[in-house]
């Protein structure tokens, strides 16, 4: 059983099933159909954790934090002994959108071009650096920079903050860049630009050192070649940066 009986009395549900598993390599990560006693039918996501306590606990911590202070991220509406229920968000991940509209010319509603979602997911990632510090007291970035991390409704949301961690946003904007550009085909000429406008955006915005942004595009990419076995065509860091 998934849900304890402190969540089923305290929001009068009858019964659930599960829906979906979702791919997940740490935790157990579920969608659930849960019918109300007032007959109302309402998913939610159910996420237990491996190592229930610390990663739990941390988890619920940011999601609140960043609820309360305005960024968009799924509500959390219980804490258990070893999971989390959140609020259950459709739409398509980052990488779907990325996938769907590789090769489109850079026209049409608002995130069908590179551009238009760099933006987007720029101004979640402004919001989420803005708030997360005084949450954690230290500064704190996303870390896992996995595309699936990102859901696009009619805004960016941001998923899974288990491992957020203290570090220095170049840190991150250099993953982002090297997990776009290496996604499956690899080095195409929309991933490229969609990673390089991403920079551009933060970069100025966020004032961030160039120099420790390539820094970090480099041992990324030298990681993901090592990791995936694949070759890194030159240039690509020299190539990330124009602001």
């Amino acid at each position: 059983m998934l849900l304890d009986q402190g969540f089923i009395r305290t929001n009068n549900i009858r019964e659930y099933r599960v829906e979906t598993k979702f791919d997940s390599k740490k935790n157990d990560v579920y969608k659930i159909r849960a019918v109300h006693l007032n007959g109302e039918n309402k998913a939610y996501i159910v996420k237990v954790y491996a190592e229930p306590h610390n990663a739990a606990d941390r988890e619920a911590e940011l999601l609140t934090g960043l609820h309360d202070r305005g960024v968009a991220v799924p509500e959390l509406y219980y804490r258990g002994e070893n999971f989390l229920v959140l609020e259950f968000l459709n739409g398509p991940t980052l990488l779907d959108i990325i996938s769907d509209l590789e090769g489109r010319p850079d026209s049409g509603p608002v995130y069908t071009g590179s551009y238009g979602l760099a933006v987007h997911l720029c101004r979640w990632l402004k919001d989420f650096y803005r708030a997360v510090p005084e949450i954690t007291g230290s500064s704190t970035i996303f870390w896992d920079m996995n595309l699936r991390n990102f859901l696009i409704t009619y805004r960016v949301y941001g998923l899974d903050f288990e491992d957020c961690r203290e570090g220095c946003i170049e840190e991150d904007a250099g993953r982002l860049f090297s997990y776009i550009i290496t996604y499956l085909p690899a080095f195409t000429s929309y991933k490229m630009r969609f990673a390089k406008q991403i920079i551009d955006i933060l970069g100025k915005e966020m004032d961030l050192d160039s120099e420790r942004v390539a820094w970090e595009i480099g041992k990324e990419l030298k990681a993901i070649g090592v990791r995936r076995n694949m070759e890194i065509p030159e240039g690509i860091v020299k190539s990330a940066l124009t602001y």
